[in-house]
């Protein structure tokens, strides 16, 4: 017949991992952070969004195309399609442009936290391709595309 005496400590230790993994606590961010600030040039972080990651708007009016409002969110499909040219194949110019990514859609969290989590606790400030920046700065740039098109 085989003991089982093992089986009381085995119960104990696998008790005492389950509360021990339970407790979340969160990294102290601005610390980690601030570690990298001894190097005079920190190089810059690039976001490149996902697919329907980026905001669009109409360039003439302005007007969110997407996301938008909830309605956009779940029945624009059809208005954000692309107009293409049944002879070439191509996609017609149009007057929407991407100029921004979204925070958050329908309570979810898309680029939100990254975008904080960069500002507050990394110290960094969105930079602008094309205008000089002070290399003592951190900085991070969003490389946003129209979704609709090829790459």
């Amino acid at each position: 017949m085989v003991s089982g005496w093992w089986l009381k400590p085995a119960l104990f230790v696998g008790a005492l991992a389950v509360v021990g993994c339970s407790g979340r606590v969160a990294p102290d961010l601005h610390r980690l952070y601030e570690s990298g600030m001894e190097q005079r040039r920190v190089p810059p972080v690039i976001i490149v969004p996902g697919i329907l990651g980026s905001r669009l708007r109409d360039a003439d009016t302005g007007e969110e195309l997407w996301p938008g409002s909830l309605y956009n969110v779940l029945f624009s499909a059809r208005t954000l399609a692309l107009d293409i040219d049944p002879s070439t194949l191509e996609p017609r110019p149009d007057r929407v442009e991407a100029y921004d990514l979204f925070r958050s859609v329908l309570g979810t969290d898309i680029y939100g936290a990254i975008l904080s989590t960069l500002e507050h606790s990394g110290g960094y400030v969105r930079g602008i391709p094309g205008q000089k920046a002070d290399p003592a700065q951190r900085r991070y740039y969003v490389c946003t595309d129209d979704w609709r098109q090829d790459n």
